[in-house]
């Protein structure tokens, strides 16, 4: 933003999930990949003002949730982050393909963050902080927004590489009371696979047979 004006924007399409829904699998996703859906309470779409009140206390919510609640998992392990001061116990977390979506905090951690935090164990923050808020809703970006070391194998049914590799990274949440309900997470799986030495497209376009295609 520029003088109160849109200079430039940045947008991550979900190549993978668009290959998905054409019957082309390349990986094993421990949880669903379906459609993501919009905000259950079908309010997207900001066409009111909202108290200050309101938003702060979404803002500051996101905030304590990545600086006190994740970033203390190096210290205390998954169960010690309390994510339940954070999240509803139905919260729905919306992964791009090839991750897929998750319900609740167990869900999260069972079929995403656990596995990831194996694959990538010394994962830190990188530009993780250009952030906005309107009433219940937050967004938060900035590339590379996470770094890391793949060291761990598993993570997509990858055997760790060994290779550093950062995340173009774009999170919404919603709030819903004082928790969050909903979490819409967009990466760039196509720029972290080729830092992985994955091509996906030169996969999909000159080793048809390496690809699983489901549909009759």
């Amino acid at each position: 933003m520029e003088d109160g004006m849109i200079v430039e924007t940045r947008t991550i399409f979900d190549h993978l999930d668009l290959l998905r829904q054409a019957g082309y699998r390349f990986f094993p996703s421990l949880a669903p990949e379906t459609l993501i859906p919009g905000p259950t309470t079908q309010d997207g779409l900001l066409f009111d003002e909202y108290e200050d009140s309101q938003t702060e206390q979404t803002m500051q919510l996101v905030e304590d949730m990545l600086f006190e609640g994740l970033n203390s998992y190096e210290e205390e392990g998954l169960e010690g982050m309390e994510m339940n001061q954070y999240w509803h116990d139905d919260f729905m977390w919306y992964g791009p393909a090839g991750i897929g979506t998750t319900r609740g905090i167990d869900g999260f951690q069972d079929f995403h963050q656990g596995p990831f935090l194996k694959a990538f164990a010394d994962r830190e923050v990188g530009h993780h902080d250009a952030r906005i808020a309107e009433g219940q809703y937050c967004a938060s970006t900035g590339w590379p927004a996470v770094i890391g070391t793949h060291v761990g194998d598993g993570w997509l049914g990858l055997p760790a590489t060994g290779k550093s590799a950062d995340m173009r990274v774009i999170d919404v949440w919603r709030r819903e009371g004082d928790l969050l309900a909903e979490n819409w997470v967009f990466i760039d799986m196509i720029d972290l696979l080729n830092q992985l030495g994955v091509d996906v497209f030169d996969r999909l376009q000159n080793y048809p047979e390496s690809v699983r295609r489901f549909l009759p």
